[in-house]
């Protein structure tokens, strides 16, 4: 499993207050693409609505920051953001790079890091 997995391709950090964590990444020099809110249709082809969420990544040629965080108490939460949000704020998803994706994931399961 040593040379399985060849790269990280994402971290995402989520948090209640995307303001706040986007002060914080600017303020630690990082450059953000710009606020994407996440837009949900409630069936195939129903027209699209904002959700609660949208997302800023700070990007590293093939690699990035995904910041998440919650921009509308009020709309739809499919992905239940928002309870993930109220057991825990930071670092949330890790995401990483490989050649032969299912091979890796047998091994961390077969290891209880899954």
């Amino acid at each position: 499993m040593r040379n399985d997995i060849t790269g990280f391709h994402h971290v995402g950090v989520v948090n209640r207050d995307l303001d706040a964590m986007e002060t914080t990444y600017k303020r630690l020099g990082f450059a953000l693409s710009p606020r994407s809110q996440h837009m949900l249709a409630d069936r195939p082809g129903a027209p699209l609505a904002p959700g609660c969420t949208a997302n800023m990544c700070a990007l590293f040629g093939n690699s990035y920051i995904e910041l998440l965080g919650i921009v509308d108490e009020s709309a739809p939460d499919p992905w239940h953001t928002k309870r993930m949000v109220d057991q825990y704020e930071g670092l949330r998803i890790l995401n990483l790079d490989s050649e032969m994706p299912r091979k890796p994931m047998r091994g961390w399961v077969r290891r209880d890091c899954g």
